[in-house]
């Protein structure tokens, strides 16, 4: 294959003028287009070197993926606990977290290749985007209680695959995610400097695929079967 080949298939992909889907094709086929939300769940990493640095998160997202899954937007909810020994000191640090993420997906036009293994290598996506922490932090005898606002910035990467048929309106999807959180926080415990974090989730979301924006006939190297 020509090296300009996926160049050209990328360039015919948006300057394209795709086919309305009729009414039986509407929200029967899988395009890649999807409106999802789903829940996540693991370990929530801090960067600091003392122990109890490995705590839980917990949260919920909201997405949408463009015809192809080349690009998704999604927005996100999570709380996370940490349990840290400062200086012979319990201290809990907790967050509520709220972002936005900007999703690539390298690999779309594999989607054609049309098998589930190919369904699961083009789900895979490296994420950035930014967001609001609110931290609370229960020193436990130190006496440096306190909430705090701050600003965030995040890179990540992750995969999904589909638990069910995903051409039949839609489907669960179960999937593997990591996200750095590089947090704009000073919390002035000891040598404590910084409350950025790395996060390992499992997530389970449902992906709808009806979407009003995207209902374009759907090629054929996209059946499922």
């Amino acid at each position: 294959m020509s090296r300009t080949a996926p160049i050209a298939a990328l360039c015919l992909l948006f300057l394209a003028s795709p086919a309305r889907a009729t009414k039986d094709e509407i929200g029967q086929h899988y395009t890649g287009a999807t409106l999802g939300a789903g829940l996540i769940a693991g370990p929530h990493i801090l960067g600091a070197d003392t122990a109890g640095r490995v705590g839980y998160v917990l949260g919920a997202y909201a997405r949408f993926n463009t015809v192809m899954t080349v690009f998704a937007v999604q927005t996100q909810y999570d709380f996370s606990d940490n349990q840290l020994s400062i200086d012979g000191a319990d201290v809990a640090v907790r967050r509520h977290s709220f972002s936005s993420s900007f999703h690539f997906h390298p690999l779309f036009l594999r989607l054609l290749t049309n098998n589930y293994f190919w369904y699961v290598v083009t789900s895979w996506y490296f994420e950035s985007g930014a967001g609001l922490e609110i931290t609370t932090i229960d020193s436990r005898g130190l006496d440096l209680d306190r909430t705090d606002v701050a600003g965030s910035l995040h890179v990540g990467s992750g995969f999904e695959l589909p638990l069910d048929d995903p051409d039949d309106r839609g489907a669960f999807w179960l999937g593997v995610s990591w996200r750095y959180k590089l947090v704009f926080m000073n919390p002035h415990l000891g040598q404590l400097t910084d409350l950025d974090a790395h996060m390992v989730t499992m997530t389970l979301a449902y992906r709808y695929n009806n979407v009003s924006a995207a209902r374009v006939k759907r090629p054929p190297e996209l059946k499922w079967r």
